[in-house]
């Protein structure tokens, strides 16, 4: 009894080891500013600015976002927004920060005890504690998972995550959430917050599978545990073992297949009910399928080279999709996917090695949301590995310690082993807190983040352009100009980088002919996106041609009616021609979308009279 009670004193002071260190690794990220989606998601969404809008964010998807072509349906997002910005009174980043962050923190409590069950249901070892200890103290700080706890947006991948994790407590830990499918709830709202938590269901299917129902796949024609007593009926004893384990194979898989039915049911029921939800403007990516497909074997492979040496992050890579199968960088990921698919056969035909076999397949699953018949602008994000990396720690360590095992002996009795050990796995943790530290310094405000971008991702047009808008804000034009150009070779077709051109060359004084050509081929290549018509109206009206402006800002609302800015520039052109009555109706308009807009209340007090200070062009947000 006196042993039990000073491992678990032993475990408890570990932890709290543990989730100290996370919390000084990120304790100078909580001011951090916002960044990509949180532009149009956050900071330019007014919806989040009054929690009463929370019954719109489960009818009306358009609240999800202020770009059209970035709302999907995925409301409790949203709703954690509204939280923060009530709690913080405005867009104070650190209320946001540390919602985030405490998610995280009740991530990695789950987690430890999700570890452990597994670990143990595979070989049940005195060391497993502490094996699982260390898995979530690595995955807590994990340099890689900086890029989704500083990026508030990437909530969706963090509580999303979370809420899986959620859902296998309840089933493993009760059984009254197992009976009456209560562990549906966590999977619902993860699936809420973003689609990918739909994978609980082949994670549950695989879960029950291998670890209560004794179904080794793909291993099923393993090898029976017999012995022929004579050669004659050796034959005959091997082919009925075979028999019978196929089988019992078979009707496991049966089984767990009849248990994680409900589940698979609600989740494609679940998926379809987004798809009906989202607009029809969503428009995740334009890259060509085939293309997209065939880079993700490599991306792959980027990825578990990040989980085992992460000194190449980069908020937003250059990388670009293959154009063809014949590019050396498919067979090397292929080989590598296959590698890892035979690494997980191999580790599923013995319950000893289980827990490899699924972190390994966690991993594939949990990559398929992102990496498969839905392509995305990007073909690899950092961020995206936040919910794979779970299962791949699961794998990792458990590999760890099965070696740490075989070597028990040696490590009990030699002290000099046993302190290596324990050095090996400080250094570990330490360099991860370490890395940690600096990626938050980098994502410290705008300018750090898109300069690091340049730096790591030289080719990355949108990192370049973004840099300059940066440098914009400040008034530095003719250097802004430069990385314009710059973006332009490798972006020739971006309508934000014309935009953002257009804006640099009137603002160094170009001619106006030249300004306005590029609003034009803001209009031709992102005829779909309401900020080029926004912008454009904008540099209308500092030339005094308002009439015109009037008809692109009328169109920018068109496709983001919750583009505020648009609304005030019209509210003061219509002010400034005494159009008193389109003032007023767009006041009220406006004052459904945000009860507590400060210019549509003030000109519903003037009644539409006394025009406030016109927008003028500014400098673009990064693009999201």
């Amino acid at each position: 009894m006196k042993k039990e009670n000073t491992v678990a004193i032993l475990t408890i002071l570990i932890g709290l080891i543990l989730l100290i260190a996370v919390i000084l690794s990120y304790s100078n990220h909580f001011h951090n500013e916002f960044h990509f989606d949180d532009v149009h998601t956050i900071v330019g969404n007014p919806y989040i600015r009054d929690l009463k809008n929370w019954k719109r964010f489960f009818t009306d998807a358009t609240t999800f976002s202020s770009l059209p072509a970035n709302q999907s349906y995925r409301p409790l997002l949203p709703l954690t927004f509204a939280f923060d910005y009530w709690l913080g009174g405005n867009y104070e980043p650190f209320y946001f920060h540390l919602s985030s962050f405490l998610f995280y923190l009740v991530q990695l409590i789950l987690m430890y005890f999700f570890f452990l069950k597994i670990f143990d249901l595979a070989y049940k070892h005195k060391w497993n504690t502490y094996l699982a200890l260390f898995a979530v103290g690595w995955y807590g700080l994990h340099a890689a998972h900086a890029e989704t706890i500083n990026y508030i947006s990437a909530r969706s991948d963090s509580l999303s995550t979370i809420l899986v994790i959620m859902a296998f407590i309840l089933y493993i830990f009760s059984p009254t959430a197992r009976k009456w499918y209560l562990y549906l709830i966590p999977m619902i709202m993860g699936t809420l917050v973003k689609p990918s938590a739909i994978m609980f269901a082949p994670l549950l299917f695989l879960y029950i599978l291998f670890f209560e129902q004794g179904v080794f796949l793909p291993g099923i024609y393993r090898k029976g545990n017999h012995k022929g007593n004579h050669k004659g009926n050796h034959k005959s004893t091997h082919k009925s073992t075979h028999k019978d384990t196929l089988k019992a194979n078979l009707k496991g898989f049966f089984k767990t297949l009849i248990i994680t039915l409900p589940v698979f049911v609600t989740g494609i029921a679940l998926y379809a009910f987004q798809d009906v939800m989202t607009p029809p403007t969503f428009l995740p990516s334009t890259s060509p399928l085939f293309n997209y497909l065939i880079s993700q074997p490599f991306v792959f492979l980027h990825y578990v080279r990040t989980f085992l040496l992460p000194t190449t992050l980069s908020a937003d890579t250059d990388w670009v999709a293959l154009q063809s199968i014949f590019d050396y960088r498919f067979f090397i990921g292929a080989a590598f996917v296959i590698g890892l698919l035979i690494i997980a056969f191999l580790a599923s035909r013995q319950r000893k090695t289980l827990p490899i076999a699924f972190g390994i397949l966690w991993f594939f699953l949990a990559l398929l949301p992102s990496s498969s018949i839905v392509p995305f602008s990007e073909v690899m994000n950092d961020h995206r590995i936040f919910f794979p990396f779970v299962g791949l720690m699961i794998s990792v360590c458990w590999g760890i310690g099965l070696l740490v095992f075989s070597y028990e002996k040696a490590i009990t009795s030699r002290r000099l082993v046993r302190g290596s050990l324990l050095l090996a796995g400080v250094l570990i943790l330490f360099a991860h807190a370490y890395g940690t530290r600096q990626r938050n310094k980098v994502w410290r405000t705008e300018e750090s983040l898109w300069y690091d971008i340049t730096i790591k991702s030289p080719k990355n047009g949108r990192g370049l352009m973004n840099y300059g808008c940066c440098l914009m804000s400040k008034g530095e034009y003719r250097k802004a100009l430069s990385y314009f150009e710059r973006a332009l070779v490798y972006c020739p077709y971006y309508s934000y980088l014309f935009i953002n051109l257009a804006i640099a060359k009137s603002a160094l004084g170009r001619a106006p002919a030249e300004v306005e050509a590029d609003f034009r081929k803001a209009l031709v290549y992102g005829a779909s996106y309401h900020g080029s018509y926004f912008f454009y109206a904008a540099w209308l009206v500092q030339q005094k041609r308002n009439r015109e402006a009037v008809a692109l800002l009328i169109k920018s609302l068109q496709l983001s009616p919750s583009c505020m800015e648009a609304r005030y520039l019209l509210m003061d052109i219509y002010s400034s021609e005494h159009r008193w009555n389109e003032v007023l109706a767009l006041a009220r308009e406006t004052l459904k979308i945000d009860s507590h807009d400060q210019k549509a209340i003030a000109y519903l007090k003037t009644g539409g009279g006394q025009p406030l200070s016109p927008s003028l062009p500014t400098p673009l947000p990064p693009d999201p």
